[in-house]
């Protein structure tokens, strides 16, 4: 029952990671620079590869 658990867990670092690095800064509805939306694209790439880790 545990590793169902951790996948149903998983769904959100995996859902918040792929919205962030497909969209950038547009999923939080604010305007930013290009360095802000290119790191914001790389974190949300690393909680992806995370989430993608926990499965």
């Amino acid at each position: 029952m545990l590793p169902h658990l951790i996948r149903l867990a998983a769904i959100t670092p995996i859902t918040a990671g792929l919205a962030g690095a497909v969209t950038g800064t547009g999923f939080l509805s604010e305007a930013a620079g290009p360095a802000t939306s290119s790191h914001l694209r790389y974190l949300s790439g690393l909680l992806l590869g995370l989430g993608l880790t926990a499965l």
